[in-house]
């Protein structure tokens, strides 16, 4: 997984070979524009992430579920029991519902009832809901404050400043933690990437920690970067066409590129050489868009019976 910190840093450091950011007096402009850059392609192309969505149930009421809104389609769902009434733990795979988009939630509702399993003496079971949602955009990073997370990993949650998570970001998700001070261009730096079920106002819980890296001891201060959930072989792309919006930037900012090439100690390109290469990496990325866009996961079909006339 890629979070927005390995993004910006690859784009900026490595892509547009701006060494030593840290130096620059105008690092904050472009990191802000390079996230920018970043969450246009993100919104350009449609890359599609799988997840499940575990906190539901069934009972004897017909469920209606309110789903993130992320969510575009319905690959399967499964009720989950361990009752040993029913032969110990088990899987059945639910087809009776219908998915309801609205503007603000995706609303499910399981037509199927646990009171057509009583024979089994199941009361309730657990829904394991996979579905496809379309990658979000990348808000920008925020820091951890008051108590430490420390190594237990089952710690619950945490603390953040700079930004409010049950707004900013989606649920369930990602983050990579790092530490406060990241030399420019390091991308396998000490890093631990984290799942989190719920966001409140300040804070993420329902953890699960070392999901990549390692688990770690993080103080007040360090880094929380949101993750780019979507497969890797889809990074290049989003890279391309942000690497050609940051180009297309340079064109509308001269007094900036001109910073630029000063710092990197790059040789200025003229407007018609920045607009060139800002074309090429566009076409670059709908090529690559193209080449790995693939078909959407099979889902439950719907088959009615004509009657011979």
């Amino acid at each position: 997984m890629k979070s927005l910190r390995q993004l910006q840093d690859d784009l900026l450091n490595i892509r547009l070979k701006a060494a030593n950011t840290s130096l620059w007096t105008i690092q904050a402009t472009l990191n802000e524009h390079a996230r920018r850059a970043i969450n246009d392609a993100i919104s350009t192309y449609e890359m599609n992430v799988t997840q499940v969505y575990s906190s539901a149930a069934l009972s004897t009421d017909v469920q209606v579920i309110a789903l993130p809104k992320d969510i575009s389609r319905i690959v399967r769902i499964e009720a989950v029991t361990s009752s040993e009434s029913a032969g110990g733990a088990g899987r059945r795979q639910i087809r009776d519902y219908d998915l309801v988009a609205t503007p603000q939630t995706n609303l499910l509702y399981l037509n199927e009832l646990a009171s057509v399993y009583q024979f089994l003496n199941i009361a309730t079971e657990r829904v394991d809901i996979f579905y496809e949602g379309r990658q979000g955009e990348l808000p920008s990073d925020v820091v951890l404050v008051g108590a430490a997370l420390t190594t237990n990993a089952g710690l619950g949650g945490f603390a953040i400043s700079g930004g409010s998570p049950a707004v900013q970001f989606r649920a369930p998700g990602y983050l990579e933690i790092t530490p406060f001070a990241m030399s420019p261009g390091v991308a396998t730096a000490v890093r631990e990437v984290v799942r989190y079920d719920l966001t409140l106002p300040g804070a993420f819980t329902g953890l699960t920690r070392g999901v990549e890296g390692m688990v770690w001891a993080w103080t007040q201060g360090c880094v929380v970067s949101a993750v780019y959930e979507a497969p890797d072989h889809t990074v290049p792309v989003i890279m391309a066409k942000a690497q050609g919006a940051m180009y297309e930037f340079f064109l509308k900012n001269r007094a900036v590129y001109d910073q630029y090439t000063a710092i990197a100690s790059e040789q200025a390109m003229s407007v018609g050489d920045l607009l060139g290469l800002s074309r090429a990496m566009e076409d670059k990325a709908d090529r690559g868009y193209k080449r790995i866009r693939t078909l959407p996961a099979p889902t439950k079909a719907r088959v009615r019976v004509r009657e011979h006339q």
